[in-house]
């Protein structure tokens, strides 16, 4: 049997009091209405007894209103830039075909609704204040530990294939740290509701600062987060923003080992952002170069073979010890055009890679113009392999975006391009190759460079 003993100062909230203690909360309670000190009643006597967190402290408007909206707000926007950073978390091993978007759509779904699912649960617990940023720390833990992980992660999977390996690292990896941002927004309820409160206008009021969170999320993951800061960065820089905002109710309710703990979480962050290499990080692998790009991770790996160019971790070209290419479909190429039309003299690569096929046509006396979206790739190929704009004139820009735009004409126009693993459809369209015609002289050639992705 339970006693139930109506709090004074709130005629919705109860709590539910063993027997052995019932009789000396009512007299408690009976005090607080008969004795007030200094002219103010003694509220929340009924609760504050067994609870060691000063409720003037953990319940008051501030992290019940504003703080909480922030907090909304800050977890919206991290479950958008996991979704959307994440897809280049697994690209060096699976690239960012179909399939992998797929698998992060998914597993983004699911791992919110279960969130939302087991976040409402909880709320029904009651955990206050303290329980939801109990949950807003994990998340930040779950987050701040991915940089760690994906490499030993990704080598694991990688050898399931594109389907099953990139389905299983999404889930490894990020389904954690989406469940706990998932939970957030039911707890936000459960806390923010009270007298006079319509749910259902409070509910909405509160996914829609989780969903604006979101939407800012995506914005600054998509034009600065990606452009600005390596991957590893980005997770460690949303995980220690999410730790500082827990540490914040911990401290005011006293909580010193939760508190404590955001702290080394935040710690943990900062060495991640400032001195990279001190903890076991993806880039095991020594290498010449790798700068993110806003398209990609690219490396410059070297070997007793030679150098290699590689994008997102698919190899993109190689050159020998001599400094010549290494790839002989580069020579196959060169030898079609030449016999399909002899008299090439200007040619149009998209694609730069390595400036291998530039680099061949140099040496023959011909000038091969270059276009390449990629900055960074441009600064490998002429740091790394022997590319120099002598062979050519180099342009960075879409391929598509340069045929449509330029006057030049050219005996043959070498599409030599790939997004990773995958082609990228819009230069593979019919339209695409009627702007590439538009280009040729009288008697040129296309020549593209072209497999079947799903049969490799």
């Amino acid at each position: 049997m339970q006693t139930f003993v109506k709090d004074p100062p709130s005629a919705e909230r109860y709590d539910a009091l063993p027997d052995s203690d019932a009789c000396a909360k009512v007299c408690s309670v009976m005090n607080a209405n008969s004795n007030p000190v200094d002219g103010v009643a003694r509220d929340h006597y009924s609760t504050a007894m067994n609870d060691p967190i000063d409720l003037h402290k953990e319940e008051n408007p501030f992290f019940r209103g504003g703080y909480l909206s922030f907090t909304l707000f800050l977890s919206g926007a991290s479950v958008l830039v996991v979704e959307i950073v994440g897809a280049r978390v697994i690209s060096p091993y699976f690239g960012a075909s179909i399939f992998v978007w797929s698998s992060l759509i998914t597993v983004t779904l699911v791992a919110l609704a279960l969130g939302y699912w087991w976040g409402g649960r909880y709320a029904g617990q009651r955990p206050g204040i303290i329980g939801m940023y109990d949950v807003v720390l994990a998340a930040a833990l779950s987050l701040a530990v991915v940089p760690m992980l994906r490499a030993p992660v990704l080598a694991l999977l990688a050898p399931l294939g594109i389907r099953a390996g990139s389905f299983l690292a999404v889930t490894v990896l990020f389904l954690p740290s989406l469940f706990l941002l998932g939970m957030v927004t039911p707890c936000a309820v459960g806390i923010a509701s009270g007298p006079g409160t319509t749910v259902a206008a409070l509910t909405g009021r509160l996914y829609a600062i989780s969903t604006m969170g979101s939407v800012a999320g995506a914005l600054a993951a998509g034009l600065f987060l990606v452009p600005l800061l390596p991957v590893d960065g980005t997770f460690s820089l949303f995980a220690a923003m999410l730790a500082v905002t827990s540490a914040v109710p911990f401290i005011a309710g006293g909580r010193r080992g939760q508190a404590i703990a955001a702290f080394v979480v935040l710690l943990f962050c900062l060495i991640q952002l400032l001195w990279p290499d001190r903890l076991p990080h993806s880039g095991q692998a020594a290498v010449l170069f790798r700068q993110e790009s806003p398209y990609a991770d690219v490396r410059v790996i070297e070997n007793a073979a030679g150098r290699s160019l590689l994008v997102n971790g698919i190899m993109q070209g190689s050159m020998d010890r001599d400094g010549l290419p290494a790839d002989r479909y580069f020579y196959t190429v060169d030898a079609l055009v030449q016999a399909y039309r002899p008299n090439t003299r200007d040619s149009l690569v998209i694609g730069l890679g390595t400036g291998a096929y530039s680099k061949l046509q140099q040496a023959r006396g011909f000038r091969t113009d270059a276009v390449e979206i990629d900055p960074v790739v441009s600064i490998a190929a002429k740091r790394y392999f022997g590319y120099n704009e002598e062979a050519g004139a180099l342009y960075v820009q879409d391929g598509r975006d340069y045929l449509r735009s330029t006057a030049k004409k050219y005996d043959c126009v070498f599409i030599d391009v790939y997004a990773a693993e995958s082609l990228p459809i819009h230069l593979f369209s019919r339209e695409s190759f009627q702007l590439a015609a538009g280009v040729l002289r009288e008697g040129g050639i296309v020549a593209v460079n072209f497999h079947d992705a799903s049969t490799a």
